[in-house]
């Protein structure tokens, strides 16, 4: 985790601004940094893979929340509940979902309310 900090810190040398621009998560830079982070929580056991069920679109296999009667990517009605391994991570029995360093200044009363409905597992997409 420190060197990948270290790694960050060194790209923005002293009192200099990086250049603008926009980079995607299919950027390779940015795809590099996501699959350094994924390893990393799966070497500390924060993610892991594990069989679950979801559901996808038999037309373009993207997953869609649980109660979505349509595709958001292709609009396809064709949904259908698949098991299949998928990147997970689970909340800690007992910790808080959302922690006092989680929000800056006053507490908000709806993400607190919103934040009581995460599920213990979540699949990052």
């Amino acid at each position: 985790m420190r060197e990948r900090q270290a790694r960050i810190r060194a790209k923005y040398p002293e009192g200099l601004l990086p250049a603008a621009g926009v980079l995607t998560d299919a950027d390779p830079a940015v795809a590099r940094l996501a699959h350094d982070m994924i390893r990393d929580r799966l070497e500390a056991g924060v993610l892991s893979v594990e069989k679950t069920a979801t559901v996808v679109c038999s037309s373009c296999a993207h997953m869609s929340g649980i109660g979505s009667p349509v595709c958001k990517a292709c609009g396809s009605t064709d949904l259908v509940k698949k098991v299949a391994p998928q990147l997970t991570a689970r909340r800690p029995a007992g910790a808080p979902v959302l922690g006092p360093d989680d929000v800056h200044g006053r507490r908000l009363a709806h993400l607190e309310n919103i934040a009581r409905n995460i599920p213990d597992q979540l699949i990052p997409c």
